[in-house]
C-alpha cells in the first residue's frame, strides 16, 4: 500500500522545506565544528600540547572557517574539510606542504616577510594575506597563527584559523 500525504496548500509546504535545507546546514555546521574540536583535543593529547587558559580563550574566540594545523618546521599535518572548500586542495593534497603554497606571484612580499618573522618569534598574530584557490582564483584571507608549545616548553606545532575577508576590508 502506497502512503498519500494529505492535500495541502503549496504555499504552507515552503516553510517546511525552506527550514529542512536550513537544519541540514546548521548540522552540518555543528557536526563539522565538533568533528574539528574533537580532532584537535586528540592533537592536544598526541602532542602533549600546554595549552594555557589564555590561549585556549583566544583560540574560542577565533573567527574561522579553515583549520590548519603543522608540524613545528610548518609542514601540513591536517586540515579540516572548511580548508578544502575554501581553497579547493584536498587533505592528501595539503600535507607536507608548507602553507606557504597558497600564495602566488601577486602576494605582498612585506605581508610573507613578516609573517617568516612572526613565526620566527614564536607569538600568536593574525595577519591578511593574499592566496590563491587550486583554481588560481585569488582570495583575500585572514589567518590568526597560535604556536602550541608541550610541557617542556618546546615548540611542536603551528594552528592556523583561516576566513576569506573582503577585498576592502583586507
Amino acid at each position: 500500500m502506497i502512503y498519500q500525504y494529505p492535500a495541502q496548500p503549496t504555499n504552507l509546504l515552503m516553510p517546511i522545506h525552506s527550514w529542512d535545507v536550513v537544519a541540514g546546514a546548521l548540522r552540518e555546521f555543528f557536526t563539522s565544528n565538533a568533528r574539528d574540536a574533537g580532532l584537535l583535543e586528540t592533537f592536544k593529547d598526541t602532542f602533549g600540547w600546554s595549552l594555557s587558559n589564555e590561549l585556549r580563550s583566544k583560540i574560542d574566540k577565533s573567527k574561522h572557517d579553515a583549520i590548519v594545523l603543522t608540524d613545528a618546521r610548518q609542514n601540513i599535518l591536517w586540515v579540516n574539510d572548511l580548508f578544502t572548500q575554501l581553497t579547493g586542495y584536498q587533505l592528501n593534497e595539503a600535507l607536507g606542504r608548507n602553507p606557504n603554497f597558497l600564495q602566488g606571484k601577486e602576494s605582498d612580499k612585506i605581508v610573507t616577510e613578516n609573517i617568516r618573522d612572526l613565526l620566527k618569534k614564536g607569538e600568536s598574530f593574525t595577519q591578511t594575506v593574499l592566496n590563491f584557490r587550486k583554481s588560481g582564483k585569488p582570495y583575500h584571507c585572514c589567518i590568526t597563527v597560535f604556536p602550541l608549545y608541550n610541557q617542556r616548553n618546546e615548540l611542536v606545532n603551528y594552528l592556523a584559523f583561516e576566513h576569506e575577508v573582503d577585498q576592502d576590508a583586507a
